[in-house]
């Protein structure tokens, strides 16, 4: 005799398919067009199974909540791709007075210029790209791990910047040689 799925309480099943139907315009918006909202309740009522299956015989406003916290999950991992920046790999170093230039700061910012001209190349990379993409070093990612990412990381995979190496650290101690030892 094949085995019964235990049963979900009603205002399990009924908050499961109320919040699929208020979260839906999240997927659409998002560009998920291949879901469609009976998915969605699928999905959820998946993680409400997954959550009676794991802790087994809990009280209901307890499994209500880690069905909550389960299906929010769920539906912010299927818009977390929509919600990443692209990154763009720098393979030039753009010209800072095309930099400056978008930026309207031409005037005052010769000594700026001559100081992004002495960097070596592989800060000088990395200075650009920063100043090319500012929203793409705005957030750094936490990581589940507890390793969360550092602007090193992300220069390492936006400029291929070596990730040995600190970044403000090797700029600090650039700019301190220069000033110090000039």
């Amino acid at each position: 005799m094949p085995e019964s799925r235990p049963s979900l309480p009603e205002a399990v099943r009924r908050w499961v398919y109320r919040h699929a139907l208020d979260n839906f315009w999240r997927l659409e918006a998002a560009g998920l067009r291949h879901y469609e909202q009976d998915d969605l309740i699928q999905d959820g009522l998946d993680c409400a199974y997954k959550c009676l299956a794991r802790y087994g015989d809990v009280d209901p406003p307890h499994l209500m909540s880690l069905v909550q916290r389960t299906f929010y999950r769920h539906i912010g991992a299927l818009l977390r791709p929509a919600r990443a920046m692209p990154r763009q790999a720098v393979t030039e170093t753009q010209s800072l007075d095309s930099l400056m230039q978008k930026s309207g700061y031409t005037d005052r910012m010769d000594e700026f210029g001559l100081l992004i001209a002495e960097l070596p190349d592989y800060l000088r990379t990395a200075v650009v790209a920063l100043f090319r993409n500012p929203e793409q070093f705005r957030v750094l990612r936490a990581r589940l791990d507890g390793d969360d990412e550092t602007l090193s990381d992300r220069l390492h995979a936006v400029c291929g910047f070596d990730k040995s190496l600190n970044f403000e650290v090797e700029l600090r101690a650039w700019l301190w040689l220069r000033d110090n030892l000039c």
